[in-house]
């Protein structure tokens, strides 16, 4: 039984190949602009609108966008939410952002 499971959604997948479907995965560009006069920005999370969580911070654990820097990132077309932290504490969230084109992002922090 599992062996013609197998086989049928290999045959289904052949079939979509076949028929010239193809699924959409257009890369965008988020860039974050600190233009805060003094704050850093030390988290950025870009997640998927539907998640449960944000996720790991896209900059890692020694990277900062200092003022005046710009940091981008590349993201899958569709709803993200993204939230941006100041290395004070200062929090900014966005929520289903439609990403179907490059967008940018000024960050102001306090």
């Amino acid at each position: 039984m599992i062996y013609s499971r197998y086989l049928l959604s290999i045959a289904f997948v052949g079939l979509i190949f076949l028929s010239g479907c193809t699924v959409n995965l257009t890369m965008w560009t988020i860039t974050v602009n600190n233009v805060s006069v003094s704050e850093n920005i030390c988290f950025v999370r870009i997640s998927s609108s539907s998640a449960s969580s944000w996720g790991d911070d896209e900059l890692g654990s020694s990277e900062i966008i200092s003022p005046g820097d710009s940091r981008s990132f590349n993201e899958f077309e569709g709803l993200v939410d993204l939230k941006i932290e100041g290395c004070d504490g200062t929090i900014t969230q966005n929520f289903e952002i439609r990403l179907d084109e490059d967008l940018s992002f000024d960050w102001v922090g306090l």
